[in-house]
């Protein structure tokens, strides 16, 4: 399995310059609950210029109080606040404030493999490709991941 992921990283070497910056663009409402799992596991990337953009519209829980504690950890980490407009508007807000030459988007429940960037970059190897999409772990307060999983 490792030979498979090393190989998959020198193709992205090949076709992409390895030091562009990526942002990954987070967008969160009232999720206290999960968001901590989330961009914990957005600085693990293998891939590691990256900008993390966490725009929040309009949470009344602790999520920006969660964000605020990985920030100061982490200074690839932007936090805005927003009113009520929704997810498009959260989102559209997300990508004019981004400085990386893709961007990548998750939501605040979902957890991203440690090559999510690095695979999504090998998706635009090609040169024509203009969106590609990746695996995530969506955590459920209800569903139990079992062994199986």
């Amino acid at each position: 399995m490792k030979r498979s992921r090393f190989r998959l990283a020198a193709v992205v070497r090949d076709y992409m310059v390895y030091d562009k910056l990526i942002s990954v663009i987070v967008i969160a409402h009232n999720e206290g609950g999960l968001i901590s799992n989330c961009i914990a596991s957005l600085p693990k990337q293998a891939y590691k210029n990256i900008e993390i953009i966490i725009v929040d519209s309009y949470s009344t829980d602790n999520t920006g109080s969660i964000i605020k504690e990985f920030i100061e950890k982490d200074n690839r980490i932007r936090y805005v606040y927003i009113p009520d407009k929704g997810f498009a508007i959260a989102r559209n807000i997300g990508v004019r404030l981004a400085k990386g030459e893709y961007i990548f988007f998750t939501d605040a429940d979902c957890i991203v493999v440690r090559d999510w960037v690095e695979k999504g970059l090998g998706g635009f190897k090609q040169g024509n490709v203009v969106g590609v999409s990746g695996a995530t772990y969506y955590k459920s307060r209800k569903y139990k991941p079992s062994v199986r999983d």
